[in-house]
């Protein structure tokens, strides 16, 4: 049985806590077959496009698509309304749903059904706040036997109350709802932030037993001195969604083991749902470099220098057009992951390189050729390159600098700390006029 058939099983036990609310797994089971059934009500699998954010009506439409099989392409609430548009005009959902209130509100698009592969269950961003159409096609067994090696490698049990400190529509938000719902445990729901004071207040008051983020959140909570305070009830900190830097990682692991608090360093990407390695905790200190061992049920191995990962939480493949969603299975368990890898004589999987043009900022990762495009379309001349958390523009007009972190703060929601805009007489481009990115 997946974790979303028979919420009920866990009866009066919390499931859902909120500042103002707690719903039970028999109300939130109630909540989510009524969606379910008004999301399928004269419209037979229709494709849903779910505003998601970190709010019960987000969660209760997100598994009532999944109760009604009804496939949903999972879109942040804060998207950009033209980046909004230009994913309907692309995939054409046939309902909106809706979730700043307290309860799912469903809009129709479009009455005439999508056509979608009948193993199609969910649709996940590849670069996220960019808005890129392209997306990962997902099957609910993909979703399923996910949620559940993350839960067996984590030891999470009914006892858990981890809180919502990233987004939802991010396939490592996804993972902490998914994994933590498949055992039982109490989501605490949040929209606030870490650089919030009710997030913690919240976090102290409902005794919160684990944290999971991305490298910069975790160089926040340095600044905000968390690891020098006493937690009683917290047990477990993740960190996925890039490279951590080494130094501040083992730092974090002398001071969680000094705690007794299991600190995970993890790896994934959103086309293998979300996790596919993770250093176990014991080795969180002299493992720190590597990005772990493969997650139960997965494989992984070196291939021509590049890290291949085997697994039954692999995707059906992308889709960049509404054609696409009725594609069968492309990848057939098998994900080429685009980085280069080494593996010690400890078994212990290290990431060198990457042989794709992305970056993780701010744990999204950000295709820098989405971004490059973004700006040439506003008549600037330009080339993208950056590392994780640090973005660089390279322009030759020197007028254009602040045109260039307006355009990325409004259209992607990118904060300009993050963005570095370089003027250069030239941009370095081949005979063929390709823009040299090493040279970069």
């Amino acid at each position: 049985m997946r974790f979303w058939e028979g919420l009920d099983r866990f009866s009066t036990a919390p499931a859902l806590i909120t500042p103002h609310e707690t719903l039970s797994y028999a109300g939130l089971s109630e909540a989510v077959s009524k969606t379910a059934s008004d999301i399928t009500t004269g419209m037979p699998r229709p494709l849903v496009m779910l505003s998601a954010q970190n709010t019960v009506a987000s969660v209760v439409a997100y598994l009532a698509c999944l109760v009604a099989n009804t496939p949903v392409m999972m879109v942040d609430a804060a998207l950009n309304d033209d980046l909004k548009n230009t994913l309907i005009k692309t995939y054409h959902p046939n309902l909106l749903i809706s979730t700043n209130g307290q309860v799912p509100v469903l809009d129709i698009i479009s009455s005439t059904p999508t056509p979608t592969h009948p193993d199609l269950a969910v649709l996940l961003s590849t670069s996220g706040s960019t808005g890129s159409p392209k997306y990962v096609r997902l099957t609910a067994g993909n979703i399923a036997e996910n949620a559940t090696s993350i839960a067996q490698y984590l030891n999470l049990d009914q006892t858990e109350r981890p809180i919502t400190a990233l987004p939802m529509h991010y396939s490592y938000g996804l993972s902490v709802i998914n994994s933590h719902l498949s055992v039982g445990a109490a989501l605490l729901l949040t929209p606030d932030t870490i650089m919030q004071k009710p997030f913690w207040d919240f976090a102290n008051e409902q005794k919160m037993t684990s944290f999971s983020g991305v490298p910069y959140m975790y160089k926040m909570l340095k600044r905000l001195r968390f690891f020098e305070k006493d937690r009683p009830s917290l047990k477990t900190l993740t960190q996925a969604g890039g490279k951590l830097d080494e130094a501040l990682a083992k730092e974090i692991a002398r001071s969680a083991k000094a705690k007794g608090i299991d600190f995970y360093i993890m790896y994934g990407q959103t086309e293998a749902t979300a996790r596919i390695s993770y250093v176990p905790t014991d080795h969180a200190e002299d493992k720190a470099d590597t990005i772990g061992v493969a997650i139960p049920n997965g494989e992984l191995n070196i291939e021509e220098g590049e890290l291949v990962y085997r697994g039954p939480n692999v995707m059906m493949g992308y889709a960049e057009t509404k054609d696409d969603l009725l594609l069968g299975d492309t990848c057939n368990g098998v994900l080429y992951t685009g980085d280069l890898g080494t593996q010690d004589t400890e078994g212990y999987f290290k990431i060198i390189g990457r042989k794709k043009r992305f970056i993780k900022l701010f744990g999204n990762r950000v295709n820098l050729d989405d971004v490059e495009k973004e700006v040439a379309d506003r008549g600037i001349e330009n080339a993208v390159t950056g590392q994780d958390d640090a973005l660089v523009v390279i322009i030759t007009d020197t007028t254009k600098e602040s045109d260039i972190k307006t355009i990325l703060k409004d259209v992607f929601k990118f904060h300009p700390s993050a963005i570095s805009v370089k003027c250069v007489d030239e941009i370095p481009r081949t005979s063929s006029g390709k823009v040299k990115y090493a040279g970069l």
